[in-house]
């Protein structure tokens, strides 16, 4: 570990690399991680890229000298979300101009593990267990569709097989005509959706994989007027921006920020203060039942309020 950076007005400070930061998902994590380690005597510079780097162009290796604008005399650690920057090399080069001048480097739901590096990952696994479970047992749905993502994608895949697995352990029949892939957007859940309505008897539920199919499915049921959730339920999953814009607001699971921002906190005080600390952390999702099941009424709101609840 290297010596004590230089500080800023006695505040340590935690530099964020981050691509794209004007999509609201983006500023649903820095709001808070800023107010949060603000509490706790950080600050944060935030190194934005207009780009996400997956196209590998001459306009994204211009974008990425962005990077080379951190100043390791001033900085405590380095936070990098992930997911925004969409190429590896560009996320090797931070880490590894941090690892040479011995800054910690968090890596923010990260795909791969770095050596030297410290992993926040976020656990869905319960939360969408949960979520399964609650249509099965609470509601007692028998006939449940699912639309997944890509084919073959890992984290949809993992998520289809929790719904196989709970579904058989209560004797729910299913079979492949009740499964449909999305794709995780809008066109091909609209496709899926036409054979699901040419089916003889609507599901009672559709398990979407992520809130992006969920919302398009509640699109497609409305102009078919089938009601929410009276004759089919919606869930989603990942508590998107875009959904607390939704009528009805979709049951989904999703991060509770401001926690996960304080314990990105905890996180930071701890590798700087402590000889030894883990090198893999992980946060919870929340399960979030809502309208779009009928635990929650129904209601019309202004825009305004629901883009701040």
């Amino acid at each position: 570990m290297k010596g004590a950076p230089i500080m800023i007005q006695n505040k340590k400070i935690a530099a964020v690399c981050v691509a794209e930061m004007q999509n609201d998902d983006i500023q649903s994590i820095l709001y808070p991680l800023n107010e949060a380690l603000s509490e706790i005597g950080w600050r944060m510079i935030i190194f934005d890229s207009c780009t996400d780097f997956f196209l590998k162009n001459a306009f994204d290796e211009g974008e990425a000298h962005l990077f080379q604008l951190l100043n390791h005399d001033y900085i405590d650690a380095v936070l990098i979300m992930s997911r925004t920057i969409k190429n590896d090399e560009i996320q090797n080069q931070i880490i590894n101009r941090a690892r040479q001048n011995g800054t910690p480097v968090l890596l923010i739901d990260s795909d791969t593990r770095p050596e030297g590096t410290i992993q926040i990952s976020f656990d869905e696994s319960d939360a969408f267990e949960r979520l399964v479970l609650h249509l099965v047992e609470d509601h007692h749905f028998t006939r449940i569709n699912c639309i997944a993502g890509i084919k073959d994608n890992p984290i949809s895949e993992h998520r289809v097989q929790i719904f196989r697995e709970i579904l058989a352990d209560h004797n729910i029949p299913f079979d492949e005509s009740q499964l449909g892939y999305g794709n995780f957007y809008a066109q091909p859940t609209r496709k899926v959706m036409e054979t699901f309505l040419q089916q003889a008897e609507l599901p009672e539920a559709i398990v979407c994989i992520n809130d992006s199919m969920a919302i398009t499915v509640c699109d497609i049921l409305s102009e078919n007027n089938i009601a929410i959730p009276e004759q089919v339920t919606v869930t989603g999953f990942d508590g998107i921006e875009q959904e607390k814009c939704n009528y009805p607001r979709i049951t989904t699971c999703r991060r509770d920020m401001d926690a996960f921002a304080r314990y990105v906190g905890e996180i930071l005080e701890q590798i700087l203060q402590a000889s030894t600390h883990e090198t893999h952390y992980t946060f919870p999702y929340t399960f979030d039942p809502s309208e779009s099941c009928g635990c929650r009424q129904c209601r019309m709101l202004n825009i305004n309020w629901t883009m701040h609840t």
